[in-house]
C-alpha cells in the first residue's frame, strides 16, 4: 500500500494557503524530493527539515529540536518572558539539578566531553564583545596558575607542540623583526 503526503505547492512558511488549488497528493519519496529542490532554490530551513526529515536522512526528534531552534534564533524575548524561564528552569526542572558541587553525594562533572566540544564548537565565529572581554579580564584579574598548569604550558610551548619548531625565519623576515624593535627602542628613547 502506498501512502500520500498532502503537500503545498506554495509552502505554508513563504506564504502559501490551505485552499485545494495549492495542495498535490505525493509520495512521500516524493514529498522529501520536492522539499529538496524547494530548498535548493529557495534556501530555507524549513524546506532543508523536511527534505531530510520525510527522507530519514535525521529522526523526528531532531527535527523539532532544529525547528525550535531556527524559529526562535532572531526572536527578542521579552523582560517578563525571560523571568518566567529563569523560573520555570529553577530546581527539578533544569536540566543540570543535582550534577553540580561537591557536597552532594551523587556528585558528577557539570558536562562530559562531548558536551564540552559541542558548546565548544557551537561558539567558535560568535564575536564576544568589548564589555564582555572587559569582563572576562576582570575575572582573571590576580588569578595564578598552579605549577601543574604551568608545566603543562611549558610542555606545549616547547619541542614539537610549538608553532615554530623545525622552522626558521626568512631574511626578510629576521629584517622586519629588527626594524619593528629597532622603532619600540627608539619609541621609548625619545
Amino acid at each position: 500500500m502506498t501512502i500520500y503526503h498532502k503537500h503545498h505547492i506554495i509552502p505554508r512558511h513563504a506564504a502559501g494557503s490551505d485552499d485545494p488549488s495549492n495542495i498535490i497528493q505525493l509520495t512521500v519519496e516524493e514529498h522529501a524530493e520536492a522539499h529538496r529542490i524547494l530548498w535548493e532554490e529557495h534556501g530555507q530551513w524549513q524546506d532543508e527539515l523536511a527534505w531530510k526529515g520525510l527522507s530519514g536522512r535525521i529522526g523526528k526528534e531532531k527535527v523539532i529540536r532544529k525547528s525550535i531552534c531556527e524559529s526562535n534564533k532572531n526572536r527578542i524575548w521579552s523582560k517578563e518572558s525571560r523571568k518566567k524561564t529563569s523560573i520555570a528552569n529553577l530546581g527539578k526542572n533544569n536540566g543540570m539539578y543535582g550534577k553540580r558541587g561537591p557536597d552532594n553525594p551523587n556528585y558528577q562533572r557539570k558536562h562530559t566531553e562531548l558536551s564540552k566540544r559541542n558548546m565548544s564548537e557551537g561558539r567558535k565565529g560568535i564575536p564576544i564583545s568589548k564589555e564582555h572581554k572587559e569582563k572576562l579580564k576582570i575575572l582573571q584579574t590576580g588569578r595564578k596558575h598552579t605549577e601543574e598548569t604551568r608545566k603543562k604550558m611549558r610542555t606545549l610551548q616547547s619541542g614539537e607542540n610549538n608553532g615554530m619548531y623545525g622552522r626558521k625565519h626568512s631574511e626578510s623576515t629576521k629584517a622586519k623583526m629588527r626594524a619593528a624593535w629597532k622603532r619600540r627602542l627608539a619609541a621609548k628613547v625619545l
